[in-house]
């Protein structure tokens, strides 16, 4: 990477906080893995070369023993989706839909290898049975070895037979086949004689019992004089009393119509209201009454016309009431004489009909019973005559369709089979070869595409969404090439640090913090920046910071010790101070080391600090935290993605105001890249 902190203008090192986060699924952008096939062979040639000879040494005795070559003959059945019958159809025959069609074809594909049917094709003679094998065991071989299988999109069936023995294949499939279509057609009618026996019984029993019914009807119909049964039709004794019975009706409703009006005043009113010579009386009366009123209008009521006229009117009043009620009273009575003549021919003819009924009820009781009896009869007869022409029809559509070809055909019998459809020795030993070279050159590839670990820096920079600061590649000693590039990348943004003071931090402890911080803290003296380096890991101290019995990082912040003790720069060797004795916790508060930092700040430009791990390390992270610069060293040998996901996790909790990451321990073919050339150190 080429910096610290400017992300506009592609400075390496920085990747600014919460402006940008890390992704949380980094993998969904792309691995940056790029394959390289002479690489991978390289790695991995051992492993390569033993798959390829397990292979090899599995294959060839499988080669040699499956080598020989197999033959196949196979017949061909046909199975109809219409019954092929000779006449008649039945529903029992029937196949209603295309799920149906294929039912019944996986049927027939488990039927033709049945213990009898093959019991049929295999017998003593059999070119199938082995010598010395039972008849038992050579059908169920024979059962298992067969293939029988359904032709997509067609109405056939094959049944095949491999083997070794071309001329044995032929006969055997045909002799199964030929078996499974005697037993098919057969079967087709299940136990069609049984069925033919009890239909002819059924048939003898129906006759007699319609000819005991037709005696009976006979009989009946001799009896009452009639040859005509059916309930559709009203027999003459059924109108008679249907007749008389409504005659009954309608005298007693006459009956009741007379009672009601007998002895009504309010009819004999009604009638003499309506009475033409009453309304002509009450006519003049009206007139004369009339011209009274007229006579006396505008006369005072003492005036003597207009009192003699009072009196005449009120004489009309009293005279049209007087006729009125006589008219009335005679009406009534006639009224009441007609009303009674009328009920006693009611009752007269209401009683006359009631015997005549009664009569007749008492002649037709026999006649109804016997009547009703023939209907049964002609009903029983009925159902009878239809059951013994189905019966009839049923024996004779057995009697004819047993002779059917029905569903399944043999559509193409088997062929001696001439050329083997599998085996040749040299075919599979060079298919062996083929999967061993191919498993060699696969493997490789396969297992470092499959490896977890960060290998190359493009992997690292797809991962984090950023370029790397640098990468070191795997050797007994530090790169010192890849060292300054490194540097270089510091150097140019040192400036712009809060605090110039970065925290190396690895992912897990040997992960190369400590070489790393001495190499970079070297390279960076050899550019004239003038670094220090504190160990601030007690958990794993590193030698190479000096001894560190009562002195150090430690016991300089607990006040334990005056003076830092700092190991003085060496041409190989940065200026370095110690974590001294103590536990990860005593590094806290990091505050503490902050305020005693511009003192040391005074004599150098920068200062790396060679933390924990940071997962898992709560100094670390203050320290990431209070100085806001931290620089990840991931080992490609040991780190995985994963591990460098979790990181990104608690850096973008951290928020620090720079961040860069060293690959360490990288294959050198792996972290080749167009622009490393040395020439960009020289400067």
């Amino acid at each position: 990477m080429d910096g610290l902190l400017d992300r506009s203008s592609q400075v390496a090192m920085t990747l600014p906080f919460p402006k940008q986060t890390p992704p949380e699924e980094p993998e969904s952008k792309g691995s940056g893995r790029v394959l390289r096939p002479l690489e991978s062979m390289q790695r991995h040639a051992r492993k390569a070369v033993l798959a390829a000879l397990l292979v090899i040494a599995a294959g060839l005795p499988l080669a040699w023993f499956k080598g020989s070559p197999k033959y196949r003959a196979e017949g061909v059945l046909f199975v109809s989706p219409r019954f092929l019958r000779n006449l008649d159809s039945d529903q029992e025959h029937e196949i209603q839909s295309n799920s149906q069609y294929r039912e019944f074809v996986q049927q027939q594909v488990r039927t033709v290898n049945r213990y009898d049917i093959l019991a049929a094709a295999v017998t003593d003679d059999s070119p199938w049975k082995k010598k010395g094998e039972s008849t038992r065991r050579a059908i169920e071989r024979l059962g298992g070895a067969l293939q029988i299988a359904p032709v997509p999109d067609t109405y056939q069936v094959t049944v095949a037979l491999e083997g070794d023995k071309p001329d044995l294949l032929a006969v055997v499939v045909n002799s199964v086949l030929q078996s499974y279509i005697r037993t098919a057609h057969r079967e087709l009618l299940y136990d069609s004689d049984t069925r033919l026996k009890n239909l002819e019984q059924e048939r003898a029993r129906l006759q007699g019992v319609i000819s005991v019914l037709i005696d009976e009807r006979t009989a009946i119909a001799k009896e009452l004089g009639t040859t005509v049964f059916s309930s559709a039709i009203v027999n003459s004794f059924d109108r008679q009393l249907g007749s008389t019975s409504e005659a009954v009706m309608e005298a007693r409703r006459q009956r009741f119509i007379a009672e009601t009006a007998n002895g009504t005043q309010a009819t004999a009113l009604q009638s003499a209201l309506a009475d033409p010579s009453l309304n002509g009386f009450k006519s003049a009366l009206n007139t004369r009454k009339a011209e009274l009123l007229v006579s006396i209008r505008g006369l005072s009521p003492q005036h003597v016309t207009h009192i003699a006229a009072e009196k005449e009117l009120a004489a009309i009043e009293r005279e049209m009431e007087s006729v009125t009620i006589n008219l009335r009273d005679r009406l009534a009575n006639n009224l009441d004489a007609i009303n009674r003549a009328r009920m006693q021919q009611s009752l007269t003819v209401e009683s006359n009909l009631v015997r005549e009924t009664n009569n007749i009820r008492q002649q037709t009781e026999q006649y109804s019973r016997s009547y009703q009896r023939s209907l049964e009869l002609g009903e029983e007869m009925e159902r009878n005559r239809k059951r013994l022409h189905a019966t009839e029809d049923r024996i004779s559509y057995i009697q004819l369709e047993t002779r059917a070809p029905g569903f399944v055909r043999v559509f193409s019998p088997a062929l001696t089979p001439e050329v083997p459809f599998q085996g040749g020795r040299t075919k599979l030993g060079l298919i062996v070869l083929a999967a061993a070279l191919l498993l060699a050159l696969g493997l490789p590839l396969g297992l470092d595409y499959l490896d977890p670990r960060v290998l190359a820096p493009r992997e690292l920079e797809m991962h984090l969404g950023l370029p790397i600061t640098g990468w070191l590649p795997q050797a007994t000693q530090m790169d010192a090439p890849a060292l300054l590039r490194a540097a270089v990348s510091i150097r140019r943004n040192i400036h712009e640090l809060r605090h110039r003071v970065i925290v190396v931090t690895a992912l897990a402890h040997g992960g190369g913090s400590s070489t790393v911080s001495l190499g970079l803290g070297a390279a960076l003296e050899r550019l004239g920046v003038r670094t220090l380096v504190l160990e601030a890991n007690p958990l794993t101290p590193d030698a190479r910071y000096g001894p560190a019995a009562h002195s150090g990082l430690i016991p300089w912040l607990q006040g334990e010790c005056t003076e830092l003790p700092i190991q003085p720069a060496s041409t190989d060797q940065p200026a370095r101070v110690p974590t001294g004795t103590g536990t990860i916790e005593d590094l806290l508060p990091v505050e503490r080391l902050e305020n005693r930092i511009p003192k040391l700040l005074a004599e150098f430009d920068l200062i790396l600090i060679d933390a924990a791990p940071l997962p898992g390390s709560l100094a670390s992270e203050e320290l990431v935290r209070v100085f806001g610069a931290s620089l990840l060293v991931v080992d490609a040998q040991r780190d995985s993605r994963k591990s460098v996901s979790q990181f990104l996790k608690v850096l973008d909790r951290l928020a620090p105001q720079a961040f860069g990451a060293i690959l360490n321990r990288v294959h050198p073919n792996t972290g080749k890249q167009p622009n490393d050339t040395p020439t960009v150190l020289a400067a």
